[in-house]
């Protein structure tokens, strides 16, 4: 009997149902969030077995979910959670990839004779085929364990004084770099460097026959001495000549060629070696193309195999020049530093037209992201860093798969981002190494953290202080108090703190609102009674007066102390009816909603409160820009002027109930936060302070519902390196990071976010262009090279603007020219040609139904539902490069120069409600937290915000 060994091989499509799912993540907590998703008829039934990590591994890799037989549930929500993998079952006992294919094929009965009637067997690309026995199977209760129940506080304990006698740390006294990171991985190469020239060819590595390399160099080295010789023979000729004549006084002929005026015997065997190296280099092209076409054919039908002969594409050197082959080279396919320094046999350059290297480079991403989704990030980082030579990437790659040296090295050695290796050091436990990078880059409170894990606490403790005094100096006095009670246990100067900040910064609300928290935390009840009625004798703006209000309101029912509650219920009483019989109140709705959390039970105190504002706002009429011919109108209701004179405004975007704006003066970035209503003082953040630029497109992106992050990049620029962090103030309730993400390059080209927790970015790598989906944590998603025209996406760029780019969870639209492209997970959709450029998209945000806008040259076009081939229609057809934007009620605003038009897009219908006219040129629209109100931000640095009524 022959015996044959079965193996999977990858297909390109399903080849069956998904009915279990492998989560490739060694941490039980992504296995419960993952279980977390489906019903709880799902969460109680589903079985789990632990998969290793790789093929004779004793640590947890994954996990492998299904459900018993003629169990209830469904785990098809499993498929939208990150990092897991389909799988389908074969027979009863066998599960397997759905793409995957057995090689020889098998029938269900020869299946079942291989295998044993006892064991369940899941088959890993990596791990191989495990057997499972029923004392392996795991339940979802099985990680979760109850607390213990205890009838005693112990959150007021006081830690004694205790000697540790043990090792603290262990530290290298110079934190290793790249240098000592690739000497390591070095082995023996250049070991025998003068021994080097009687080498013979390495045994694994295929090669192009010798009487080929015979020919080439040999007919190389005589053609150049025979060049060399032609030119003596012809330098010697002419001096002779000059020397002759000038002594007979007359012209006398140097040597002539044979014949008659015919060519010499040197320039014909020139001539003849250089017919014979045309066809040697044309019959090498030859193969080499046949060998591409053959790598190509590996990687789609064999992707394991293929990738041990995949060809780089750039970055990678070698040591010399090789002979000329038309043959592929074996490789490691895992990720190797030393490689990736430069390492290894000679280099044999291959130079691929355009077309080819595309196709090269949209194949490597896919099975890139093929291993990312099987946790087999070496591999994958291999593919990012030795074959595509986007080291962001490989970095990504490795941080993910908690390769964390690594990651380290090339963050901060290649791609500069101190940050991102610090982070790396930490994770991976290099304590001393993260803790020294996080001093150089004025992250205190980090290396605080770890010097207090490392049990050093007076060295903490100096490392929270410096981190106090950068937080004061910025005016983040929250963030400073925060980090005087929790870190330093100094509640009395956090308190001071806290009190220094009412009632004039910007942070007075807040400050007051967490004064009160801490002492109520820290049960200092009499000083927070005094302090509620000092707050009740002052005089304060009534801004910040209508803030006082809420925050004693708060008190009144979160307070833990009942005598402190009352007098706070009180306090909001008298307060509230000092501010409503004074007559000036603008925003009296949130004053009536501090009374009526006073006494949530008192409904007649609720109607009352009702009556009293209704009839208070029919006295207060708004402005308005009516037009005659159309029955809605834009009432403008609010606007407030940005004071910086000199300053050039770029963009804008909305976020929640807050606006942020940027622009150049002089030569810097500056970026600015507002509420919509203006009544706090500007929020101002100035990246790369040692860069400037000219007078660069700078572009925003945010998530327009949790202004978490704002992704900021000037055009051209090098990424933003001193993230900054706005913190919350009177009127915002948020903190919201701004810079850029872990990963980006000065080839941004655009960036869009998608609503949810993932950024789109597009780049150039590789000179091609590429779709990377990144999570604001940092980590890629996925990278795709996108099939579209380099120069048709260069357009906008040689007119130093951004690509175009709206994205909606999944689906990311993307301007080229004058073709509109549609993606999802970076697979193209659809593909639309307008009659002009494109130069903004715009769309709905989230659960609501799709609407793309679309703005050219001359007006745009708006369609519905995700297709740009169906149905569509123009808009502001007389205005040039509108700014557009639609709101939270799915109103559409078109704004160009100093007019605007509002339309609604209700069941697939395009109507223009209202016209406008502005008071200077707009900038930018954006959206606001109303659905019936939007804001533009004019050349002046004004801010004007509309309401849509009628």
């Amino acid at each position: 009997m022959i015996e044959r060994t079965v193996q999977l091989r990858y297909t390109p499509h399903p080849l069956r149902d998904a009915t279990a799912w492998l989560i490739a993540s060694p941490d039980p907590a992504d296995w419960l969030q993952a279980i977390a998703a489906c019903g709880a008829q799902t969460q109680i039934a589903v079985r789990l077995l632990m998969i290793p990590g790789e093929r004779y591994s004793q640590t947890v890799g994954g996990a492998f979910l299904f459900l018993p037989e003629n169990a209830r549930g469904d785990l098809r929500p499993l498929q939208a959670a990150a990092k897991c993998v389909p799988y389908g079952k074969v027979g009863k006992r066998l599960f397997v990839p759905i793409e995957a294919t057995f090689d020889p094929a098998l029938s269900p009965e020869e299946l079942q004779t291989i295998l044993a009637a006892d064991l369940t067997y899941v088959w890993h690309p990596a791990a191989g085929l495990i057997g499972f026995e029923a004392d392996d199977v795991w339940q979802s209760a099985d990680f979760l364990e109850a607390g213990l129940a205890v009838d005693r506080r112990w959150d007021r304990a006081t830690a004694g004084t205790q000697l540790a006698p043990k090792l603290r740390s262990l530290a290298p006294s110079e934190p290793p770099g790249i240098e000592i990171v690739l000497q390591q991985g070095k082995g023996d190469i250049g070991s025998e460097s003068e021994e080097l020239g009687n080498r013979p060819p390495d045994a694994d590595r295929p090669q192009p026959g010798l009487g080929h390399s015979i020919q080439w160099f040999g007919l190389k080295v005589l053609g150049a001495g025979l060049a060399g010789l032609s030119a003596l023979g012809g330098a010697l000729a002419a001096g002779a000549g000059s020397t002759a004549g000038g002594a007979a006084g007359g012209n006398r002929p140097g040597p002539q060629p044979s014949g008659s005026g015919g060519p010499s015997w040197l320039q014909r065997l020139e001539s003849w070696m250089s017919e014979r190296l045309a066809g040697l280099d044309q019959a090498l092209l030859s193969e080499r193309e046949k060998a591409i076409q053959k790598l190509m054919g590996l990687l789609d039908s064999d992707p394991d195999e293929g990738l041990k002969y995949a060809l780089p594409l750039g970055g990678r050197a070698g040591r010399g020049i090789a002979p000329p082959g038309s043959r592929l080279s074996s490789n490691d396919v895992n990720f190797n530093m030393n490689r990736l320094g430069g390492g290894g046999g000679p280099g044999d350059a291959w130079n691929l037209d355009w077309e080819t290297q595309q196709k090269l480079t949209a194949r490597y991403r896919e099975l890139a992201n093929r291993e990312l989704r099987l946790g087999r990030y070496r591999r994958a980082a291999y593919i990012f860093g030795e074959l595509l030579n986007d080291i962001s990437a490989a970095a990504s790659a490795l941080e993910q798969g908690e390769h964390w040296r690594e990651a380290a090295v090339l963050y901060r050695e290649r791609l500069k981002q101190p940050l991102a290796a610090a982070r790396c050091y930490e994770n991976g436990g290099l304590w001393t190494e993260a803790c020294q990078l996080y001093e150089e880059i004025d992250e205190f409170e980090k290396a605080g953290d770890i010097l207090t894990r490392l049990e050093q606490h007076e060295e903490a403790k100096a490392q929270y202080r410096k981190e106090v005094v950068k937080r004061r100096s910025r005016g983040e006095l929250l963030a400073a108090a925060r980090l005087l009670e929790l870190k330093l246990d100094a509640v009395d100067e956090a308190v001071e703190e806290l009190e220094s900040a009412w009632p004039a910064t910007s942070q007075a609300g807040p400050c007051l609102q967490e004064m009160i928290a801490l002492l109520g935390r820290h049960a200092r009840h009499d000083a927070a009674g005094t302090r509620l009625r000092k707050l009740r004798d002052e005089t304060v703006p009534h801004p910040i007066r209508i803030k006082q209000i809420e925050i004693i309101a708060e008190a009144s029912a979160s307070y833990p102390d009942r005598r402190v509650q009352a007098q706070a219920a009180d306090d909001t009483r008298v307060l509230a009816s000092r501010m409503l019989k004074g007559g000036s109140v603008i925003d009296s709705s949130r004053v009536l909603d501090a009374v009526r959390k006073v006494a949530p039970e008192d409904r007649l105190l609720a109607r009352d409160c009702t009556r009293f504002d209704e009839a208070r706002n029919a006295r207060a009429p708004l402005p308005t820009l009516k037009s005659s011919r159309l029955q809605r109108t834009a009432e403008l209701i609010h606007q407030f002027q940005i004071p910086w004179k000199a300053l050039r405004w770029k963009s804008a975007v909305s976020s929640a109930n807050m606006i942020f704006a940027a622009g150049v003066f002089h030569g810097h970035l500056k970026l600015f936060r507002y509420g919509f209503d203006g009544n706090l003082a500007p929020q101002q953040f100035s990246p790369n302070r040692q860069s400037q630029f000219s007078d660069p497109e700078i572009l925003l992106a945010v998530n327009g519902n949790h202004p978490d992050f704002v992704v900021i990049h000037p055009f051209g620029g090098p990424p933003i390196a001193d993230a900054f962090e706005f913190p919350e103030t009177n009127r915002i309730a948020y903190r919201t990071r701004a810079g850029s993400l872990p990963g980006m390059t000065g080839n941004l080209c655009g960036a869009a976010h998608s609503g949810q927790d993932l950024v789109w970015l597009l780049e150039f790598r590789n000179q091609s262009p590429t779709l990377i989906g990144v999570r604001t944590g940092g980590e890629i998603a996925v990278t795709e090279t996108l099939d579209i025209d380099f120069h048709t996406v260069a357009l906008p760029l040689n007119e130093s603007r951004f690509v175009p780019m709206f994205a909606n969870g999944r689906m990311v639209y993307i301007g080229a020219g004058e073709r509109l492209c549609a993606y999802r997970q970076g697979v193209l959709q659809h593909k639309l040609e307008l009659d002009q450029p494109i130069y903004q998209l715009a769309g709905t945000l989230p659960n609501t139904r799709s609407r793309v806008a679309v703005a050219m040259e001359r007006g745009g076009v708006v369609f519905w539902d995700d297709a740009p081939d169906g149905k569509r229609e123009r808009f502001s057809t007389q205005m040039s490069h509108p700014q557009i934007v639609f709101n939270r009620g799915g109103l559409l605003i078109s704004a160009s120069g100093r007019t605007g038009e509002v339309y609604s897009t209700h069941d697939t219908k395009l109507k223009l409600e209202a016209e406008l006219e502005f008071s200077g040129n707009v900038v930018a629209v954006a959206s606001d937290i109303s659905p019936n109100r939007f804001s533009v931000l004019l050349e002046s640095g004004e801010i004007q915000q509309f309401l849509v009524s009628g």
